[in-house]
């Protein structure tokens, strides 16, 4: 975790002459090993020292004795180790990797002017809570790193990230919409979203450097996060309060900034195998990363392969089973079974309610009103689903960045992610209205006609569910530093999510009642009852012929969606004067967003020929300026004008007291201009 706080916590190092103001003291530190040496000095000078342990492991420090500011000791112990040291605050220092080579900052700049730039790792400075370089927002940001996301256990990015504290795990996941749990409906690509505080999936924002991602499921409100490979992310930052004056609206539950691995040098093999204690659920997962540095540049190519088994309702007792009863719970069992049950209207509840059960007959059998029994039929209808589906994936990332002389860096990433998923839902089942047009025909009470509660859970099984994801993401970017510690960055990103999904195994209730005799052959198909054979609702033992069963369990449904972002931003941000607790910083920019949604499909759930199906195409513009009214989409949920105040961190006691304010202004394409302000 502490590997997590150095990457943002480095970012707002104070300027250079923060040593000015500090206590020296006096240290008595031995040569040993560098580890045990900053623990000494963190304890004889009373401050907090950050690192990874893996940054200092196998590295031995100097023997130091005399009168020093805690950041002087610091840099004398890490003399010839490659290590740089940042002082984010007074009493708290930073350890982290230097960059060494042509291509650092530092040589550009002097350090007077570099200022808190002379980061030479090339960490991300997007910082969610604040536009400010290296600044701090008022609200908490939870930071960690991919080494956390090892030692947690967790197999992808999207485990570790719902399994957080302040995540709602009820909607938009892989498993809660088998589960029931996720009543929105809207996630049949199986994806998976962050739903902080439980605000909904689509009031937390999530971003990749910075940028948004594609919109996801069927209205395109959330971003799917199974779709990045862990093996190229670096870290995570976690907004976990709202933020909808820095983001816009779709930011009050909170922010989700996960930064790519983009400056690495070498190779890099990992090769996972697991499964759960249940022996199910097993996973393997290869990755492999690639990585080189040059005089002013970089580059980095990861792939990632992963493939999970589909796990089955019925391996886990509090999943699979419908009656609960054994364990303090309830009876959920329904009777909607096989064999069915005869069910009539109740005019004290104004509802369907059971009546007699259909006897567990012998094949063959045609009932009579004496083999019924009073009663109902329950059947566990769980006992035959997926709760997790079988999944592939198919990852890859490529980022490269180059100076452009000695004030400008270009850079570009690409983000491809294929996802196919299988999985096994609940089964069709039904009010089967029967008449004595079906030779099968029998009743109870002798009545013209029955309703029967049936089930095709032992004779089709389960609906079956599979599809692919598609997620590609591209963007280019420009940096250029100026004077004055001033930094102009701007960069155009295009996103996309491609999902296409098809259910299939469900049963037509139009091709039912042809089945059943209850409406003539249809010459429009291919079945005949007299020929292929009748439905018999009232079955016992075995189960209708295959012919009947394919026939009428033919029924499918298919959905195509796509979700489009494009978006361009220019923002500049540096320092306005220099103020007795440090620099008053300032950032200004512009932005301007197009999201397209567009939703299709094919139904052929009832009826004799397939037909479109759900439908639905949107298309808003995010634009620096008012447009004239009469749109009807939605305000937007993103920033258009932002302007950004707010000190630097405080390099002494000068001035212990901070305070930032964003102001931002929002207009869609057509819409109605809004202007949001925020302080703290």
């Amino acid at each position: 975790m502490f590997g997590a706080s150095v990457a943002v916590l480095a970012a707002v190092a104070s300027p250079s002459n923060a040593t000015s103001a500090e206590r020296t003291v006096t240290l008595n530190l031995p040569a040993g090993p560098l580890q045990k040496s900053l623990v000494a000095l963190a304890t004889q000078a009373d401050i907090k020292i950050l690192f990874d342990m893996e940054l200092v492991a196998g590295l031995n420090a100097p023997a130091l004795r005399g009168q020093f500011t805690a950041r002087e000791a610091a840099e004398r112990l890490l003399v010839g180790s490659h290590i740089a040291v940042d002082q984010v605050r007074p009493g708290v220092l930073i350890l982290r990797s230097a960059r060494s080579g042509p291509g650092a900052e530092a040589a550009a700049y002097p350090a007077s002017a570099a200022g808190a730039e002379s980061d030479d790792t090339m960490l991300s400075e997007i910082v969610v809570g604040s536009h400010i370089r290296g600044g701090q927002g008022a609200s908490p940001v939870l930071t960690f790193n991919r080494n956390a996301i090892d030692q947690g256990g967790y197999a992808t990015l999207a485990d570790a990230l719902t399994a957080l504290p302040q995540a709602f795990g009820g909607s938009v996941s892989d498993d809660t919409g088998a589960t029931g749990a996720d009543t929105t409906g809207v996630n049949s690509a199986r994806a998976t979203a962050i739903n902080l505080r439980g605000l909904g999936a689509d009031s937390t924002l999530v971003l990749v450097d910075g940028r948004r991602m594609a919109g996801a499921g069927l209205k395109g409100d959330f971003a799917d996060v199974s779709s990045l490979p862990l093996v190229a992310v670096d870290r995570v930052e976690v907004l976990l309060d709202g933020a909808s004056a820095l983001y816009g609206s779709d930011a009050v539950g909170g922010v989700v900034n996960i930064v790519m691995r983009k400056d690495y040098e070498g190779a890099e093999t990992r090769l996972t195998a697991g499964g759960s204690t249940h022996g199910d659920l097993g996973q393997v997962s290869l990755a492999q990363t690639f990585g080189t540095r040059w005089a002013g540049g970089h580059a980095v190519i990861s792939y990632e392969y992963q493939d999970r088994q589909a796990l089955a309702g019925r391996r886990r007792w509090y999943a699979g089973q419908t009656d609960l009863r054994p364990w303090g719970g309830t009876d959920q069992r329904r009777y909607y079974a096989k064999p069915g049950t005869v069910v009539s209207f109740d005019p004290v509840s104004g509802a369907l309610a059971p009546g007699y059960a259909i006897p567990n007959s012998a094949p063959g059998t045609v009932l009579q009103a004496s083999d019924f029994k009073a009663g109902q039929n329950l059947e566990n209808w769980r006992s035959d689903y997926d709760v997790l589906p079988a999944q592939r994936r198919d990852s890859l990332f490529v980022a490269a960045s180059q100076d452009l002389g000695a004030h400008v860096t270009v850079s570009g990433d690409l983000r491809y992610s294929d996802r196919r998923f299988h999985a096994t839902g609940l089964a069709s089942d039904s009010l089967i209205f029967v008449t004595p047009d079906n030779p099968w025909y029998a009743s109870p009470t002798n009545a013209p006609s029955e309703i029967v509660a049936y089930s095709f859970l032992d004779e089709l099984g389960g609906v079956r569910s599979k599809g692919s994801v598609h997620s590609l993401a591209v963007s280019v970017g420009l940096e250029a530093r100026l004077p004055r510690d001033w930094r102009l960055t701007t960069y155009v990103a295009h996103a996309e999510d491609l999902s296409h999904t098809r259910g299939d195994n469900v049963v037509n209730p139009t091709l039912l009642d042809e089945a059943l005799g209850a409406v003539p052959d249809d010459p429009a198909t291919s079945f005949s009852a007299a020929r292929d054979g009748y439905f018999n609702p009232f079955i016992g033992q075995g189960s209708n012929s295959k012919a009947v069963l394919d026939f009428i369990g033919s029924g499918y449904e298919t959905r195509r969606t796509l979700g489009e972002t494009d978006s361009f931003s220019l923002q500049a941000d540096g320092a306005l004067a220099t103020l007795p607790g440090g620099p008053l910083q300032a950032a200004v920019g512009v932005q301007f967003r197009r999201e397209r949604l567009d939703t299709s499909g094919t139904s052929f759930v009832g009826g004799t020929a397939p037909r479109a199906g759900f439908a639905r195409k949107g298309e808003r513009t995010v634009s620096p300026a008012p447009a004239s009214s009469g749109s009807n989409f939605p305000p937007p949920a993103g920033s258009s004008l932002m302007t950004t105040w707010g000190p630097a961190p405080c390099p002494s006691s000068a001035w212990s007291g901070s305070r930032t304010a964003t102001s931002r202004s929002e207009g869609p394409m057509g819409g109605r201009f809004a202007r949001r302000h925020w302080a703290s």
